[in-house]
């Protein structure tokens, strides 16, 4: 039976004899490394000359080829021919005709006329006469909109429920009469166009809408968008919000308890046209 000593000893042994095999690769790879570096040091010349010129041959035909295509392309009725010696003794092209002066010659013909002068721009409409239009366009029927004057212009209200479902911001089919009569009577104005957007006194909490803040900017900017989208100067529009912030009547009674129609007057949307 070998003794575990006697194991270990012969462990050691091997391990002891097998480092030259390594030293033996590396010593073979430096000598195939140096035996390619002189293989490529000797250079043929003949070679080298013979590859040389089959590039240079290339490149003629190849430039050849690039002044036929030019060739082609020259304008019809003129030769390019570099051919005049600057100062400098470059050479620069001259273009030079190639048919009979005849063909140059301009035929006779009626004098050209001036263009015709632009009339007169028509002159924009007033903030009065805008008012008025506006109010020939909603009196007759002022449920859903009514103009009034304001000191510093006009302002048109659009009711809430004409406009907007309940906590919502998404324009109802009803609202596309009065919100397109609108457009049509601002289109090209160029006077100031303010959007507010107004709600009543009860409160609201959504996902899209944290409270009524964001509901009335919501409202207002989407009817600056409508009208927008029907050629109304969008450099002349500006959007506000006001929430509850700025009722027309009270959205309670002095018990403390909601009024219905009154809120409903609140939750609306102006537009005011100012200079």
């Amino acid at each position: 039976m070998i003794k575990l000593s006697e194991l270990r000893g012969r462990i050691r042994d091997e391990d002891e004899g097998t480092w030259f095999i390594t030293l033996a690769d590396l010593l073979t790879l430096l000598m195939a490394f140096f035996v390619l570096m002189l293989s490529v040091s000797n250079l043929d010349q003949e070679r080298y000359k013979k590859v040389a010129q089959s590039m240079e041959d290339a490149l003629k035909t190849e430039k050849a080829k690039r002044e036929a295509a030019q060739a082609q392309q020259k304008p019809m009725g003129f030769s390019l021919r570099q051919e005049t010696t600057s100062p400098t003794g470059q050479l620069y092209p001259v273009i030079q005709p190639s048919l009979p002066p005849e063909v140059y010659r301009t035929p006779p013909g009626p004098a050209t006329q001036p263009p015709p002068e632009a009339g007169p721009q028509p002159k924009p409409k007033s903030i009065d006469e805008l008012g008025s239009e506006l109010g020939k366009l909603f009196n007759k029927d002022n449920s859903g909109a009514q103009v009034e004057k304001r000191a510093a212009g006009y302002a048109v209200t659009l009711k809430g429920a004409v406009l907007f479902d309940r906590g919502s911001a998404d324009l109802t089919p009803t609202s596309t009469p009065y919100l397109d009569s609108i457009a049509q009577t601002l289109r090209n104005t160029p006077y100031k166009i303010t959007v507010e957007g107004h709600t009543d006194d009860v409160p609201i909490q959504s996902f899209l809408y944290p409270s009524n803040w964001e509901l009335s900017a919501a409202r207002a900017s989407r009817v600056a968008r409508y009208l927008i989208d029907r050629a109304v100067p969008m450099n002349h529009i500006h959007v506000a919000g006001y929430a509850d912030t700025e009722p027309v009547a009270p959205n309670e009674n002095p018990q403390g308890q909601p009024l219905p129609e009154n809120q409903a007057r609140n939750r609306r949307v102006v537009v005011l046209i100012t200079p």
